[in-house]
């Protein structure tokens, strides 16, 4: 049994995940004691973000949610989000507004 075979080996069985592309090209470039490092290393990662997920996940589980009860905006800029939507209100209704004028002119003569 080759080196390759027992590296994809190891993987397969501690993890039910082939190495990626990426990581499998990093590995190439090395050899020997390196290569187990960078396996050990690549192993240690994986647990570690095993780990993160399922806490994330219990996490997610427990959580009962959030209520927004304070939004602190300053006036000035609501006041200015204001003014953009009116603008932008009135710059698509004034062309519809012409065109049904213009509709009923047409149509009323």
């Amino acid at each position: 049994m080759n080196e390759e075979s027992k590296f994809k080996g190891f993987w397969l069985g501690s993890q039910d995940k082939e190495l990626t592309p990426r990581e499998q090209e990093e590995l190439e470039e090395l050899g020997g004691d390196d290569r187990k490092l960078a396996i050990e290393k690549l192993k240690k990662q994986r647990e570690i973000n095993q780990q993160i997920g399922k806490r994330k996940q219990e996490l997610r589980e427990k959580s009962k949610g959030m209520i927004l009860t304070d939004i602190d905006l300053p006036f000035s800029r609501v006041l200015w989000v204001s003014f953009q939507f009116i603008l932008a209100g009135l710059i698509l209704a004034i062309p519809i507004w012409f065109i049904v004028l213009i509709v009923l002119l047409i149509a009323s003569s």
